[in-house]
Formats: C-alpha cells, sequence, structure tokens
C-alpha cells in the first residue's frame, strides 16, 4: 500500500477517533497482536479507558484485533494490530469532503453580498441584513458591507490545493493498483510454471516406472523360460541314461553270445 506518514496518521486519528486516541495508534504502529494489558502497561492508561478509546478506534475501521481465552485466569484477552492501509483511505475522504465544503461556501461567497459590524460583532449575509434594518443584533451598530474578494482568493487556492492532491492520491492509487496487477500476474505466470514443471515431472517419474515395470516384466519372462528349458533338460537326462543302459546291455550280451559261439566253432574243429 501507499506510503503513511505520522502526520497522516495523527491528522486522521484526531478527526475520526479523538486526540486522545493518536497515541494509541502510535504505540501499535508497526506490531501485530499487542494485548490490551500491554498497552495499558505502556501508555499508563486505565484499562477500562483503553477499550472504550480502542472499540472507538475500531468502530473507525483503524485496528482490528484477536482474542483468546486465558487459560489460567479463564477470561478473554484482547490482541490489537493497526490498520496502516485504512488511514490511508481515510485521509483521502477526508480531504474530499472539505474540498465540498469549500466548493459550496465558495459558490456562497460569490453569490452573496455580506455585511459586517464595525465592533466585529457579527458577519451577515445580505437577507439577514435587511431582518435586522443592517443593524448589528448585537451592538446594534451600523453594519458595513464587507468586500469578500480576499476571502474567495484564499477558498479558490484552498480548492486548488486539495483538488491537486487528491488528484495525486488518485494518481498514486492506480499506479499502486497497476504495479499490483503485475505482480499478481507474475505470480500467477510463476505458479502456472511450476504447476507445468510438476506435472512434466510426474510425467517423467510415470514413464520411468512404467518403463523398470516393462523391464521388470521382460526379465521375468526370460528368467521363466530359462527356468522351463533348465527342466525340460532335467526330464530329458534321465530318458537318455536308461537307453544309454539298455545299448550297453544289449552290446554285453552280443558280445558273450558271440564268444560262445567262437567257443562251440573251435570244438568242433578240435
Amino acid at each position: 500500500m501507499l506510503k503513511v506518514t505520522k502526520s497522516m496518521i495523527k491528522d486522521v486519528v484526531s478527526k475520526v477517533a479523538g486526540e486522545d486516541c493518536v497515541p494509541i495508534i502510535l504505540d501499535l504502529d508497526g506490531r501485530e497482536n499487542v494485548s490490551e494489558f500491554i498497552i495499558a502497561d505502556e501508555l499508563n492508561i486505565d484499562i477500562r479507558e483503553l477499550r472504550r478509546k480502542l472499540y472507538k478506534l475500531w468502530e473507525a475501521g483503524l485496528v482490528r484485533f484477536k482474542r483468546k481465552k486465558d487459560k489460567k485466569r479463564g477470561w478473554y484477552i484482547y490482541y490489537w494490530t493497526f490498520i496502516p492501509s485504512r488511514v490511508w483511505f481515510l485521509y483521502r475522504d477526508l480531504r474530499v469532503k472539505k474540498l465540498q465544503k469549500l466548493k459550496e461556501r465558495l459558490e456562497q461567497e460569490e453569490n452573496n453580498e455580506f455585511y459586517l459590524c464595525p465592533n466585529g460583532c457579527v458577519r451577515l449575509d445580505f437577507s439577514q441584513a435587511v431582518e435586522f434594518d443592517f443593524k448589528c443584533p448585537e451592538c446594534g451598530a451600523l453594519l458595513v458591507p464587507n468586500d469578500n474578494s480576499r476571502t474567495i482568493a484564499h477558498l479558490k487556492e484552498e480548492i486548488a490545493k486539495l483538488t491537486k492532491e487528491i488528484e495525486e492520491f488518485d494518481k498514486a492509487e492506480k499506479e499502486f493498483e497497476k504495479s499490483q496487477k503485475v505482480k499478481i500476474k507474475k505470480e500467477k505466470e510463476r505458479l502456472e510454471r511450476e504447476e507445468k514443471e510438476k506435472e512434466r515431472k510426474l510425467k517423467e517419474k510415470e514413464k520411468k516406472k512404467a518403463m523398470k515395470k516393462k523391464a521388470k516384466k521382460v526379465k521375468e519372462k526370460k528368467t521363466s523360460k530359462a527356468k522351463k528349458k533348465i527342466k525340460v533338460k532335467k526330464s530329458r537326462k534321465p530318458s537318455n541314461s536308461k537307453n544309454s543302459k539298455k545299448s550297453k546291455s544289449n552290446g554285453k550280451a552280443k558280445k558273450t553270445t558271440s564268444k560262445k559261439k567262437s567257443t562251440k566253432k573251435s570244438k568242433k574243429k578240435n
């Protein structure tokens, strides 16, 4: 928010809540959630009187509060915070109201004739002077015409000064709002980038997870195939051994029969 000066704070608080509330705001300035008992102790004010003033400031929107229950004592304690941004809006509002009054006064001064008591008792417009027969209602002296050209000039100066001040305030507010919009836009873009980056990382993570899962499945498939081959080999080995044994026994039988035949032949020859 726009910068709020101490002179602005004093001006606004004194007009909105009273001069006796100014020290409270100055004590709270730059602090948050200050206990009412601490404020009372720092400013040496009775707690009931302080609460009355704080509620007046709260009604003007210059402070906010939080209340917490004291566990030991059982009652609620109020913690107060000053709202500087509210000062700026109230300060501008007061200036606008003052400007309106000055414009009304200028219109009255320009469109009327005024009469003064030579003793300085009263100042009356033409209709009022006629009502009193151009005599002072206080002392009876004859009223004299009042040259209000200086008053008109002074009012015009004040109006120009206030108008310029309000315009500067409005300009500063627009610039602030513009900067806030830019800030919000940048923050939004940053959050969108972060969100996209999170989505990208999540997709990558899911992709890697899927690839690992796939690789695991392929590996499991390969291992299962290898196991099946081993089982097949193991199941084939015993049958081969039986066949070999049979072939060996057949070979031995053939040898024995051939030996027998040869011995028979040799006996016949003899």
